[in-house]
């Protein structure tokens, strides 16, 4: 039996070394279902490519799986500010508000378009978004923090349930 070390390479398991080994259990039934592969089945025979803002949730995960953290709370950030933004074009559209670019020339980080949404109630207020995904990605961009594994599932979760509700098409 071989485990990847630290430093990522693969050890043979002996009575020398005795392996850390992290189980992480969720709440959430995260099992693939027939009608999940079904549904996968079905837009990988259609050839779709996923919407911009779930490609970059892919990177996320991605980016936690080989524990590239800064990574994963860069991507999360990205993928909820792409969905984010989309959903406010299209709220400025259905108001027929024509001077929405100069809105979000206005409101042009991810925090400020959190409180655009806010704004026009296309999100209730939230710190728990902030906190989750807004404060982490800025210490990692301009504080070269590193976050630790459980912020990184937390964050990953909220952007995950906030692209759902935001943006609930997954392809194009």
């Amino acid at each position: 039996m071989l485990f990847e070390s630290p430093d990522g390479k693969f050890e043979r398991v002996s009575n020398l070394h005795h392996p850390s080994i992290i189980i992480e259990i969720g709440a959430k039934d995260t099992s693939l279902h027939l009608n999940h592969l079904q549904e996968a089945c079905r837009l990988a025979s259609l050839q779709a490519e996923p919407r911009l803002e779930y490609a970059l949730l892919l990177e996320a995960y991605s980016a936690k799986a080989v524990g590239d953290y800064r990574k994963a709370i860069i991507e999360a950030a990205a993928a909820l500010e792409v969905a984010l933004t989309n959903r406010i074009i299209q709220e400025f559209q259905t108001l027929n508000i024509f001077f929405g670019e100069a809105l979000l020339n206005k409101y042009q980080t991810l925090g400020r378009r959190l409180e655009l949404a806010q704004l026009l109630k296309i999100l209730k207020p939230d710190q728990e978004t902030r906190k989750l995904i807004v404060e982490p990605r800025n210490e990692v961009i301009h504080n070269g923090v590193a976050p630790d594994r459980k912020m990184i599932n937390a964050a990953i979760e909220k952007a995950r349930s906030l692209l759902h509700f935001l943006s609930p098409t997954i392809h194009q």
